[in-house]
């Protein structure tokens, strides 16, 4: 939607997993330009929250309505969480990202990429599905993510003996996008936990 104080764009808060429609009161190109513009230097945090975004909020459900706008290439749509990972989409596109200084970026690509390794470090030292699943689930909550052009991981769960469950738990997260090669050797897997762990197309996967 379109018109100055009549566009309108759905956001998703990875922060609190909030759902949005935002009304920034601003012309497309006005949008664009602040969106470039957001600074680190501006607050205390490294993250882009609703609560930062100009104009007028309302929060709404994320229900099939919202889905199916958000699915679709005919709205405006952000995406907001750190600052190397936040975006706004007018419809067609491009998307639009913080253009941050080659230092911030750097900082940001390896904090994201040390917090990733230690993800999957811990999740070698899980025995069983419930310690997989929690450290996924709490890394997900604390913002860890999969920063763009990341050398991928191999992760080794050799002997685990964590058992059925383990592929599709893994194959859930989003976080599975860091790894190259999983070892899995020794744990017992059922068909749908070997079919899942195949579709993701790692370059080496071990059963």
């Amino acid at each position: 939607m379109a018109g100055g104080g009549k566009l309108v764009v759905l956001v998703v808060e990875e922060l609190g997993y909030g759902h949005w429609r935002w009304t920034p009161g601003m012309e497309r190109r006005d949008l664009l330009a602040w969106f470039r513009g957001v600074d680190p230097a501006d607050g205390p945090r490294d993250r882009l929250m609703a609560m930062d975004l100009p104009g007028h909020l309302e929060r709404v459900d994320a229900d099939e309505a919202f889905q199916a706008a958000w699915g679709s290439d005919a709205c405006w749509k952000a995406h907001v969480h750190t600052l190397g990972d936040s975006w706004v989409r007018p419809p067609g596109g491009p998307t639009v990202r913080p253009l941050l200084d080659p230092e911030e970026q750097d900082r940001l690509w390896d904090e994201a990429h040390d917090r990733l390794e230690a993800t999957w470090a811990e999740v070698e030292l899980q025995g069983t599905l419930e310690g997989v699943r929690e450290v996924l689930d709490r890394a997900l909550a604390d913002g860890v993510r999969v920063p763009r052009g990341a050398p991928r991981i191999e992760l080794d769960l050799t002997w685990r003996q964590i058992g059925p469950g383990l592929g599709r738990v893994l194959a859930e997260s989003p976080l599975v996008r860091g790894l190259a090669c999983l070892d899995v050797t020794g744990n017992v897997l059922l068909p749908e936990d070997v079919a899942a762990l195949e579709r993701l197309g790692l370059r080496r996967l071990t059963l």
